[in-house]
């Protein structure tokens, strides 16, 4: 009987001890998170029965901490406490050999996991230092950078070649030279004929002479062109044509060089001639005392051929016109003629004059006479 007590007391102590020391080692197990464990690690042993030999655990090696190398785009591992296999080798003694173990293959495999982690990101940071990779993993080879091209520079040289020296400046190349010396500004004026003058001058110009031959009846044959009929009076007036007063033209010329004067031409000035042409009034002239006769028909605006000095005459009249003489566009007159050249820098502006003219309408003949 009483072994019976004391084999029911030793099972007592023993369920109370068992039921103490798995109470201690439940709640870390129960309150601490669960470790994910890498692919390659192994899962540990489920625990075994304990054994009631021995109360007092071995004390357990605690193995280093690894920290996880983290891979792109996965989730960062939680690594368990490092007090946690030592508290569940305490509470199983049978356990604590397979927990060492499995640590164990943990601090192997994951130098593994890491060696492969580096392996992956190697190629992608360390490129140009690691040397060639794989045609998979290289990347795409940069574009050429562009050759400059020196905008600045390059025509410096010539700009050099070409700058003058004292050298150059002073002796010209010989394709400018002779350009120069081509050039010499606007041309200068033709000299002045230095023929044979009679002494006489009109104005500033010398008169050259002409060939006048007198005939039977009074006319006289100038040049051996001109016939001129009259004796240059009031009452016996020049018969000129228009034909004699162009002909100035060859030999009078300022801006040619010409300048010197027809005697056929001066040997009318100051004296009465008579000639018929087209007339024109001076326009918004109410009372007119002042024509123009020419040998062409012009309105003084649009209509007809603009005068020249050698084929038009300014006459100023002895009275006014009025009447239907006011809208006459042909007649004939006799006035005083007057030679004068009116010349502005050798271009010749009028020629020809007439004084105390007197108008006859009706006289036009044919404009040519």
């Amino acid at each position: 009987m009483r072994l019976f007590w004391i084999f029911v007391g030793a099972l007592l102590i023993a369920a109370i001890a068992y039921l103490a020391i798995g109470g201690r080692s439940a709640v870390p197990n129960a309150t601490a998170p669960k470790p994910i464990a890498a692919a390659n690690t192994a899962k540990p042993a489920p625990p075994a029965t304990p054994k009631l030999e021995s109360t007092t655990p071995p004390p357990a090696k605690a193995a280093p901490a690894v920290p996880a190398q983290p891979q792109s785009g996965a989730a960062p591992a939680v690594q368990p406490l490092a007090h946690e296999p030592a508290t569940a080798s305490a509470a199983s003694p049978s356990n604590a050999p397979p927990q060492s173990t499995a640590t164990e293959a943990n601090v192997e495999t994951k130098p593994e996991l890491k060696t492969d982690v580096n392996a992956e990101i190697k190629p992608q940071t360390n490129s140009a230092a690691s040397g060639p990779a794989s045609p998979d993993s290289r990347p795409p080879a940069a574009p050429p950078a562009p050759t400059p091209v020196n905008t600045i520079s390059s025509p410096a040289a010539p700009a050099a070649s070409i700058a003058p020296t004292a050298a150059t400046a002073a002796t010209p190349a010989p394709a400018v030279a002779a350009a120069a010396a081509d050039f010499v500004g606007p041309p200068a004026p033709p000299k002045a004929d230095a023929g044979p003058t009679t002494g006489e001058k009109i104005g500033v110009f010398d008169v050259s002479p002409s060939k006048i031959v007198k005939n039977a009846d009074g006319s006289m044959l100038v040049d051996d062109r001109f016939t001129i009929k009259g004796e240059g009076t009031a009452e016996k007036p020049y018969e000129i044509t228009w034909e004699l007063l162009t002909s100035v033209e060859q030999d009078f010329d300022p801006h040619s060089g010409k300048k010197r004067i027809p005697q056929r031409l001066a040997m009318l000035n100051d004296k009465y001639v008579s000639l018929s042409g087209w007339i024109s009034f001076p326009l918004a002239v109410q009372q007119p005392k002042e024509l123009l006769l020419m040998l062409n028909q012009w309105d003084g605006c649009c209509i007809g051929v603009p005068p020249t000095p050698y084929d038009a005459i300014e006459v100023t009249l002895n009275k006014v016109i009025v009447g239907e003489e006011r809208f006459a566009v042909t007649g004939s007159l006799v006035g005083k003629f007057g030679v004068k050249p009116y010349v502005v820098g050798d271009w010749l502006v009028g020629l020809y004059l007439m004084d105390r003219g007197d108008l006859n309408p009706k006289g036009f003949s044919g404009g040519g006479s």
